[in-house]
C-alpha cells in the first residue's frame, strides 16, 4: 500500500489501523466510565443525603443544611 509517499507492507498498515482502533476504543471507554461515575456520585455521599427524592430544590436543600 501506497503511504506517505512510499510503499508500505500491508500487514504494517494493517497494524497501524488495528493500533489507532484500540486507542479508540479505549478513548470511548474512558469517557463513558467517567460520565458514568460523576452521574452516579459518591454512594457514601447518597447515604448521607438520604433519598434521592428528598433532594429538591437549592432553597430546600440551603433549609436542610441550615437546620443541622
Amino acid at each position: 500500500m501506497y503511504v506517505t509517499g512510499r510503499w508500505v507492507s500491508t500487514n504494517v498498515v494493517g497494524t497501524m489501523f488495528i493500533a489507532w482502533l484500540m486507542g479508540v476504543v479505549i478513548f470511548v471507554a474512558v469517557i463513558v466510565w467517567q460520565r458514568r461515575k460523576h452521574r452516579k456520585g459518591n454512594p457514601a455521599g447518597d447515604k448521607h443525603q438520604g433519598s434521592a427524592r428528598l433532594s429538591g430544590s437549592r432553597k430546600a436543600k440551603r433549609r436542610r443544611r441550615g437546620a443541622r
